[in-house]
């Protein structure tokens, strides 16, 4: 699915004060353009300060890097731009359209496609591939450590000065081909005009919006600086994303982040539970330079107007931009009006930025209750953990902020035992899971797949030891297997598959066996040979596959150990 913007169509006159915008941010990268490439034409020059904007605002890209990350040009293979976020483990690619009338379509059906010819080459990169275009030659060590380096993500971005949708055929080629060449959940990016707009306007500066909301259930706290707090309609919050859009964050750290899946389930809240809504959200924080407020009807009422000076919502950017795009309909409005958002809201004099830094940064510093933390509380996971340290003096660490992984063999964790038993479990579904999201193994106490790994009737101290020794072991000497540089992608990716080929077979439930025992029959498994086996296989199956979301895929990785042999132990 293409992700849309939802800004204002802007035109001509946007593109010039645009245009004026990127020569004046990025005077220094378009000398040194001009200095290595004399013979840029303007157009040229537009689109390559087009992506130079996208790979500082966008993508992260330190300035000094910028020039090196432009691939532009002749041979480029439909890559315009790339970078590899190593922070964040997102790789940004782009396609670049600067286009002088915002009414044009915003890209071809052959760059389209060219694009994704781009993507498919880029996938299939190893230190030995030579391009024909200088500059991604230059970067193929980056693509190459992108490609293998664990649960990265793919982040393909259309830029275009067009105002337009993508037309239905270049849409469909684009939408296939990214799912085709890097997995069902990446979608393309399509920042248009009024977006690029958007972000100049907001990086320009950090001056907020000049705002007007109806506070129920107001409160107010004087001392020592004025603030109110109390809860808005969803329909109110709603209203200001569409009318402010990406602004509305302008000294917040992060933006809306797409459909992530924190997103979804808000958005589920607002559809199925809209009167929920005020228990299960944190909701929004605002600071303005000043507030005034006027009380509706009398003075003892506590519906209270709230004017503010520029605003800015400094956390909460989720929850807006999941509530100002949602599609317009009578159950959607209806919902919105239902729905209560708790609010908070400062007054902050912009003379003072240092309170203001604090603020900002501390509101998105603190770390929410995730699905790791309910786990902690299920009694099973408690008598676990305390049989584990009662009979082997073992430590089972449960909690959000212990470690995640361990070498010290008293010490087990929450994710590391939800693997092993994973891979020495029965159902390949479930080291799928683990792979795209280990959280959500772990999302009701209740059901499956939760039930079904933490087995109550199976499940012993001394079969989590098993297992956990088992899956340490396989996983250490995976990493020393040999490979070709191009079988690199599936030794990384492949991880959790091939811990799964190996142990899903293998007996941890026996309490009769004793841990050196069963260790033995670990230790005596010739790995090499059946990574060889493994490695060979894939390569057979899945020849053209980008190997990330290859073991993301249900389908595929069942299809996978079906075609395997049996390990022998």
């Amino acid at each position: 699915m293409l992700i849309e913007t939802g800004a204002p169509m802007k035109g001509i006159q946007h593109i010039t004060r645009f245009k004026k915008q990127l020569h004046e941010s990025y005077e220094n990268i378009e000398q040194e353009l001009l200095a290595s490439h004399p013979n840029l034409s303007t157009s040229q020059i537009q689109t390559q300060l087009l992506l130079a904007f996208a790979l500082d605002r966008i993508a992260g890209c330190p300035r000094e890097e910028i020039s090196t990350h432009i691939t532009d040009g002749q041979h480029d293979e439909g890559i315009d731009a790339f970078y590899f976020n190593r922070g964040e483990k997102k790789v940004y690619v782009f396609q670049s359209k600067f286009i002088e009338n915002p009414r044009h379509d915003p890209i071809s059906e052959t760059d389209s496609r060219a694009f994704i010819w781009g993507i498919h080459q880029l996938v299939r990169c190893t230190p030995d591939f030579t391009w024909e275009n200088d500059a991604l030659n230059y970067l193929k060590e980056e693509i190459y450590e992108a490609l293998i380096t664990d649960n990265v993500s793919f982040i393909p971005c259309l830029l275009s000065t067009s105002d337009n949708k993508v037309r239905d055929n270049s849409n469909t080629i684009l939408n296939e081909g990214i799912k085709e060449n890097l997995g069902d959940e990446t979608e393309l990016s399509y920042y248009n005009l009024s977006k690029l707009y958007e972000l100049s306007s907001q990086y320009s500066g950090n001056n907020g919006v000049n705002i007007q909301i109806v506070l129920n259930g107001s409160r107010q706290v004087s001392d020592p600086y004025p603030a109110y707090y109390g809860w808005i309609t969803g329909d109110t919050l709603s209203s200001l994303y569409k009318q402010h859009g990406q602004r509305l964050f302008s000294r917040n750290l992060r933006s809306g982040l797409g459909q992530t899946e924190v997103n979804q389930e808000i958005q589920n809240t607002i559809i199925d539970n809209p009167d929920h809504f005020w228990y299960f959200n944190n909701g929004v924080t605002i600071v303005a330079n000043t507030i005034r407020r006027k009380m509706l009807h009398g003075h003892n009422s506590d519906v209270t107007e709230l004017t503010l000076t520029d605003a800015s919502i400094i956390n909460g950017a989720q929850t807006t931009t999941t509530l100002g795009s949602l599609p317009s309909n009578e159950m959607i409005t209806e919902s919105l009006h239902i729905l209560r958002c708790p609010v908070r809201l400062f007054e902050i004099p912009s003379e003072d930025e240092a309170l203001l830094s604090q603020v900002t940064r501390y509101n998105n510093s603190q770390n929410g209750i995730g699905t790791r933390d309910f786990i902690a509380l299920d009694p099973f996971q408690q008598q676990l953990r305390a049989d584990l340290d009662a009979d082997f003096a073992v430590s089972y660490l449960i909690r959000s902020g212990e470690p995640e992984t361990s070498d010290n063999e008293e010490t087990i964790n929450l994710q590391e035992a939800t693997l092993a038993l994973v891979c020495c479990g029965s159902n390949v579904n479930y080291a799928v899971i683990a792979k795209r999201n280990i959280s959500a193994l772990w999302k009701d106490v209740n059901s499956t797949p939760y039930t079904d790994i933490f087995n109550t009737t199976t499940t012993t101290p001394l079969s989590l030891i098993k297992a956990v020794e088992a899956f340490r072991f396989v996983g250490t000497a995976l990493k020393t297997l040999t490979c070709t540089d191009r079988d690199k992608g599936i030794q990384v990716h492949g991880n959790r598959l091939f811990e799964y080929y190996i142990l899903h077979d293998i007996d941890i439930w026996d309490e009769r066996i004793p841990r050196k025992e069963f260790m033995s029959k670990i230790k005596n498994i010739d790995l090499q040979h059946y990574f060889d086996i493994f490695v060979a296989t894939i390569t057979y199956l899945y020849t053209s596959d980008y190997r990330a979301p290859l073991f993301k895929n249900s389908t595929k990785c069942t299809h996978i150990i079906e075609s395997l042999p049996d390990v022998t132990y």
